[in-house]
């Protein structure tokens, strides 16, 4: 279980700013002391800003959602449009999902056959 896609791009966007750079003096990992003051406030404010894009993202969904916005928009919208989105989403996360899926051979095993099970011998199951 994790976030939804949508909360990836206010993450992304804010780690991509140049306050978010780490500091020089975290270069060396053998020299940081992780316990340091000063290096738990540096870490717990990026969270708190991430987290606070996040609960806006948040809650810019929730009134597109409640204005019936999405209902409007998806007359103009079609498979064409959003197909290669979704397809973009996935194909820029394949490098991370590769890697998790190479250490842990036994869940991602898992996943693929509920994938496979769910999608094609259950779709006609009703509950």
């Amino acid at each position: 279980q994790g976030g939804t896609f949508a909360f990836l791009s206010p993450t992304l966007s804010m780690l991509s700013l140049p306050s978010y750079k780490c500091p020089a003096w975290t270069s060396n990992r053998t020299l940081v002391n992780v316990s340091d003051p000063i290096f738990i406030e540096v870490w717990q404010t990026r969270l708190r800003e991430i987290q606070g894009a996040i609960m806006v993202a948040a809650c810019f969904q929730i009134v597109v959602g409640f204005s019936g916005l999405i209902g409007y928009l998806m007359r103009y919208t079609g498979p064409l449009t959003i197909a290669p989105t979704i397809s973009l989403i996935g194909l820029s996360l394949f490098d991370t999902a590769g890697s998790d899926a190479g250490a842990h051979w036994g869940i991602a095993g898992m996943t693929i056959g509920f994938i496979v099970l769910f999608s094609q011998y259950l779709r006609n199951v009703s509950v």
